[in-house]
């Protein structure tokens, strides 16, 4: 039996951030903090040198997932490498399959261990941009 880690960093809307898996390299967004639950947009493979990834190239990549990770399902802050913070003010309140209203937590899309390693996602945008879900619109409301 493992232990859960929960991870106490914090993060902030707008942190754009690289990790490494399976010898592959990927980016991601922190989009929205509803209660204990993170919704981040990943992208699909980065194939430029790490040392050379700048903000601009994640967002420009194709979305892999947008789900909702909890605490315990965040990676470790070693392997999260943050790179910028971008301003990003939008509200995804109850949208990409999490719903928190009267009748308790409603989870539809939930990211998980396989999720950061690309083989799972219960949630797709097809042919869309990282940058383009840095809007509400593009992202739909979670109905029960």
């Amino acid at each position: 039996m493992g232990i859960l880690i929960k991870n106490t960093s914090s993060y902030s809307p707008g942190d754009v951030f690289f990790y490494k898996s399976k010898k592959k390299t990927y980016g991601g967004v922190f989009l929205f903090r509803q209660q204990d639950y993170y919704l981040i947009a990943l992208s699909e493979e980065i194939v430029k040198p790490i040392s050379k990834i700048c903000a601009n190239d994640i967002l420009g990549l194709f979305l892999f997932t947008l789900a909702w990770f909890s605490d315990v399902d965040l990676l470790m802050p070693k392997r999260l490498h943050i790179i910028e913070t971008i301003p990003l003010a939008e509200d995804y309140s109850n949208r990409a399959g999490l719903l928190i209203d009267e009748h308790g937590v409603c989870l539809k899309n939930v990211g998980q261990s396989a999720t950061w390693k690309h083989e799972f996602r219960s949630y797709a945008l097809n042919d869309t941009k990282v940058e383009d879900v840095l809007t509400n619109r593009f992202v739909p409301k979670t109905r029960r």
